[in-house]
């Protein structure tokens, strides 16, 4: 008889949750639809226990969606669910406290819950984490660590973060992790990021193409467009770049490549 209550406690137990995350994913397509219905449901399901729910009243909150923003708030709930274990919250809670938003900054603590979403899967977590090892300098108590960098980075590269793909390029093309530089590889992981639209991505795809490319006009021209779009987007090294060459880039080629930027921003891209 008490295998049988516990199994049906089980079971109860089981079909709450499952409610609880249909009323949070009900709640999130709802956002920039409707957000009055959005913020009800994700009360509900928050009510209910749902971690991620908990850290959705949050977003509402940092955001100022159908609430007065309110930044303290919105650190309450991404704690709470950072603590019931949502990966998502554990991000968002620890990006507060990295910026002092809403509650005293303290990046011991902010790293504590970036390890835990990472660890969780979240490729965004990731990411952010991946970097902060790869450069040492981000993140205040996160040193220098290429090889673990490069081991989270190509987690969330795959799963289709620019910003990853863009910086597994850098590390292939410097030949950081001390297996020497691969260019193809590095050209592979910026062009992943550059279609995507990411301007560090599209520069540094660029200047390999333009650097490695002098003998072969189609990809010095298309090196040149990449150049001119991430310009386009103000990023420093493209400028750069384009002045620094500007001498040994013809007009044919400048107006040829123009014309392919402006392909490549119409949904043309190789």
């Amino acid at each position: 008889m008490k295998t049988a209550v516990f199994f049906l406690a089980f079971s109860l137990a089981q079909l709450a949750w499952a409610d609880a995350d249909q009323l949070f994913q009900d709640a999130r397509a709802l956002i920039g639809k409707d957000n009055r219905e959005a913020f009800k449901l994700m009360q509900r399901a928050a009510q209910e226990g749902w971690a991620d729910a908990e850290g959705g009243l949050g977003y509402f909150y940092a955001q100022g969606i159908e609430v007065p923003k309110d930044e303290a708030k919105a650190a309450e709930y991404f704690k709470r669910g950072a603590e019931r274990g949502s990966a998502r919250a554990q991000l968002n809670y620890s990006v507060l406290l990295l910026t002092g938003e809403g509650v005293a900054k303290d990046p011991p603590e902010a790293v504590k819950w970036l390890e835990k979403a990472s660890a969780a899967g979240l490729p965004e977590a990731r990411e952010r984490l991946g970097l902060a090892l790869l450069h040492g300098d981000i993140i205040e108590g996160v040193g220098k660590d290429v090889q673990r960098a490069k081991s989270l980075l190509e987690t969330s590269a795959e799963s289709g973060l620019p910003a990853s793909q863009n910086a597994l390029g850098v590390i292939r093309e410097e030949g950081l992790c001390g297996d020497g530089r691969d260019e193809q590889a590095a050209e592979d992981w910026f062009r992943r990021a550059a279609v995507q639209g990411d301007a560090k991505a599209r520069a540094n795809l660029g200047s390999l193409l333009f650097n490695t490319s002098r003998e072969n006009r189609a990809q010095r021209i298309e090196g040149i467009a990449w150049l001119l779009l991430a310009a386009d987007a103000e990023d420093p090294t493209a400028k750069r770049s384009l002045d620094d060459n500007a001498a040994v880039i013809g007009a044919d080629e400048k107006n040829e490549a123009r014309r392919l930027a402006e392909k490549f921003s119409a949904g043309g891209v190789p």
